[in-house]
Protein backbone atom coordinates (compact mmCIF):
# COMPACT_ATOMS: atom_id res chain seq x y z
CA UNK A 1 0.00 0.00 0.00
CA UNK A 2 0.82 3.67 0.04
CA UNK A 3 3.57 4.70 2.47
CA UNK A 4 3.55 8.25 3.85
CA UNK A 5 6.53 9.55 5.83
CA UNK A 6 6.22 12.16 8.57
CA UNK A 7 8.46 13.66 11.23
CA UNK A 8 8.07 11.48 14.31
CA UNK A 9 6.14 13.10 17.16
CA UNK A 10 5.00 16.03 15.04
CA UNK A 11 1.47 17.31 14.62
CA UNK A 12 1.79 16.13 11.02
CA UNK A 13 2.17 12.54 12.24
CA UNK A 14 -1.20 12.62 13.99
CA UNK A 15 -2.88 14.49 11.14
CA UNK A 16 -1.56 11.99 8.59
CA UNK A 17 -2.82 9.06 10.68
CA UNK A 18 -6.26 10.67 10.90
CA UNK A 19 -6.37 11.59 7.20
CA UNK A 20 -4.78 8.68 5.35
CA UNK A 21 -6.37 5.72 7.12
CA UNK A 22 -5.58 3.23 4.32
CA UNK A 23 -1.91 4.23 4.09
CA UNK A 24 1.03 3.12 6.19
CA UNK A 25 2.27 6.14 8.12
CA UNK A 26 6.02 5.86 8.74
CA UNK A 27 7.41 8.27 11.32
CA UNK A 28 11.04 9.30 10.79
CA UNK A 29 13.13 10.40 13.74
CA UNK A 30 14.73 13.64 12.58
CA UNK A 31 14.97 17.30 13.46
CA UNK A 32 14.66 18.36 9.82
CA UNK A 33 11.41 18.38 7.85
CA UNK A 34 13.42 18.00 4.64
CA UNK A 35 14.27 14.42 5.60
CA UNK A 36 10.76 13.27 4.70
CA UNK A 37 11.05 14.88 1.25
CA UNK A 38 14.37 13.12 0.69
CA UNK A 39 12.73 9.80 1.61
CA UNK A 40 10.27 10.33 -1.25
CA UNK A 41 12.99 11.46 -3.65
CA UNK A 42 15.03 8.34 -2.83
CA UNK A 43 12.05 6.08 -3.51
CA UNK A 44 11.75 4.85 0.09
CA UNK A 45 8.26 6.37 0.48
CA UNK A 46 5.36 7.28 -1.76
CA UNK A 47 4.55 10.61 -0.11
CA UNK A 48 5.52 12.96 2.68
CA UNK A 49 3.06 14.86 4.86
CA UNK A 50 4.76 18.09 5.71
CA UNK A 51 4.58 21.84 6.27
CA UNK A 52 3.75 23.73 3.06
CA UNK A 53 6.40 26.33 3.83
CA UNK A 54 9.09 23.69 4.40
CA UNK A 55 8.21 21.99 1.11
CA UNK A 56 8.16 25.24 -0.88
CA UNK A 57 11.49 26.37 0.54
CA UNK A 58 13.11 22.99 -0.02
CA UNK A 59 11.90 22.66 -3.60
CA UNK A 60 12.97 26.22 -4.44
CA UNK A 61 16.48 25.50 -3.13
CA UNK A 62 16.73 22.00 -4.65
CA UNK A 63 15.23 22.16 -8.12
CA UNK A 64 17.21 19.12 -9.24
CA UNK A 65 15.27 16.82 -6.88
CA UNK A 66 12.38 15.27 -8.76
CA UNK A 67 9.46 15.55 -6.34
CA UNK A 68 6.51 17.89 -6.48
CA UNK A 69 4.06 19.45 -4.10
CA UNK A 70 0.54 18.17 -4.74
CA UNK A 71 -1.16 21.54 -4.27
CA UNK A 72 -1.40 24.54 -1.97
CA UNK A 73 -4.41 23.37 0.02
CA UNK A 74 -3.88 23.95 3.74
CA UNK A 75 -5.42 20.83 5.26
CA UNK A 76 -4.63 21.68 8.87
CA UNK A 77 -3.89 25.36 9.47
CA UNK A 78 -2.01 25.58 12.75
CA UNK A 79 -1.11 28.56 14.89
CA UNK A 80 2.58 29.00 15.56
CA UNK A 81 4.14 30.60 18.63
CA UNK A 82 7.55 32.26 18.72
CA UNK A 83 9.23 32.49 22.12
CA UNK A 84 12.04 34.92 22.83
CA UNK A 85 14.05 34.97 26.05
CA UNK A 86 13.71 38.04 28.25
CA UNK A 87 16.21 40.69 27.25
CA UNK A 88 16.62 39.42 23.66
CA UNK A 89 15.34 42.69 22.23
CA UNK A 90 17.22 42.46 18.92
CA UNK A 91 15.82 38.99 18.25
CA UNK A 92 12.35 40.11 19.32
CA UNK A 93 12.51 43.07 16.93
CA UNK A 94 13.71 40.83 14.11
CA UNK A 95 10.86 38.34 14.66
CA UNK A 96 8.30 41.16 14.92
CA UNK A 97 9.59 42.65 11.68
CA UNK A 98 9.43 39.29 9.93
CA UNK A 99 5.88 38.67 11.11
Amino acid sequence: GLQVVVVSGSVNEQNAKNTFKQATIRPVITDRQQTTILEVAAGRADAAFNSMLAVKNFLAANQNIKVRQVDDTALFPAPIAWLVAPGETKLQQAVNGWL
